[in-house]
């Protein structure tokens, strides 16, 4: 009966004694496993594929460009925000 697993879930919800069972990665221990993961793919392109290493350098610069800005620039909206709520 899935009605009676929702109503007790709902009940957890409401009362915030939701059990954590899912357990949550850390947004930053991805990066490791991205990494390593970047350097296997240019390690296969390298070797299986044969492609140049000048040609990984540059394509890799070009997609590093925007990845890296969206990186960085993911809180720069928020100090705005923090200004509205204060009052100032």
């Amino acid at each position: 009966m899935n009605c009676c697993k929702n109503d007790e879930k709902s009940k957890k919800q409401d009362s915030g004694q939701e059990s954590n069972q899912s357990t949550k990665i850390n947004p930053r221990s991805k990066w490791p496993y991205l990494c390593v993961a970047g350097l296997g793919a240019g390690f296969v392109a390298l070797t299986v594929f044969k492609i140049p290493p000048a040609n990984i350098l540059t394509y890799g610069v070009i997609l590093a460009c925007p990845l890296l800005h969206l990186v960085m620039m993911k809180d720069h909206g928020k100090a705005k925000d923090n200004e509205k709520s204060s009052g100032h």
